[in-house]
């Protein structure tokens, strides 16, 4: 980064970048265990994690607490308002790129195109005063959570990646990942973000599904949930993500340094 940022200078070639050199000495500036406070993201109240993501978490929270870590709850701050702004964002234009694109080809919708292509008001192209209600309520959004980050202290909010370790192709209705609302909450908020291997794997002896589970909030919920088979995910990684202030990108990466080494001793 301080190669691309300060020797490069991206805004000299790119008008949408800030000058705003990669503050080296804060990104190699670790603070102790001891300093650092995180909030944890259970469930973003959603889309519920699949065992080995919650297994992932608790082995986490247990090795920072061990450690000196502060760590605390994250209650998830208007997750379905961010999903509904964020999709009616991605096909604000009513697809119509992407239709004309994918028209060229002759070639069927797979069901995962379709089901993206349905998000907010679908083939519906918005108003420009509909564009920047929702701009209003994105702003809001970044406005709620970076008062959470002043008010609590928290240097990072700890949450999983995906639902599962994995998606996994059980048959062309449900194949792929159908949520990802655990990485576009943070991209909706502009928010840094970095992704970090707990060194755990999948058990399908362990990490089992529930023999009663409480009933889907959702028709996304239930396909997802659907897709946890044990035995198709054995030894894959689990890994979580963390993510800090906009722009405190090297904080992000500083504290993640100090977690680094707590994960591995």
């Amino acid at each position: 980064m301080k190669s691309y940022i300060n020797d490069g200078k991206p805004w000299d070639l790119d008008q949408w970048c800030f000058p705003m050199p990669w503050r080296h000495e804060v990104a190699t500036t670790y603070k102790k265990p001891s300093e650092i406070k995180v909030a944890i993201m259970w469930d973003d109240g959603l889309v519920k994690p699949h065992p080995p993501i919650t297994r992932g978490l608790k082995y986490l929270e247990e090795k920072l607490s061990r450690s000196g870590v502060e760590v605390v709850k994250f209650d998830p701050i208007e997750t379905q308002k961010a999903f509904d702004v964020v999709h009616a964002m991605y096909n604000c234009d009513g697809n119509y790129m992407e239709r004309q694109m994918l028209g060229k080809s002759g070639e069927p919708l797979l069901p995962l195109t379709k089901w993206a292509l349905s998000f907010g008001h679908g083939d519906k192209a918005l108003t420009v005063a509909e564009n920047r209600d929702l701009n209003f309520h994105r702003d809001n959004l970044r406005k709620l959570y970076n008062d959470y980050f002043v008010q609590s202290g928290v240097d990072l909010i700890i949450s999983p990646t995906y639902v599962g370790v994995a998606p996994v192709c059980i048959d062309d209705a449900i194949a792929g990942p159908y949520y990802w609302g655990y990485t576009s909450l943070w991209n909706i908020l502009d928010l840094p973000t970095l992704v970090m291997p707990t060194g755990l794997k999948q058990d399908p002896k362990v990490d089992v599904k529930e023999s009663n589970p409480p009933a889907p909030r959702s028709v996304i919920e239930e396909i997802e949930q659907k897709k946890y088979i044990p035995e198709l995910f054995v030894d894959a990684p689990i890994a979580f993500q963390f993510t800090g202030r906009r722009y405190f990108d090297e904080e992000v990466v500083s504290v993640g340094k100090v977690i680094d080494e707590i994960l591995k001793n």
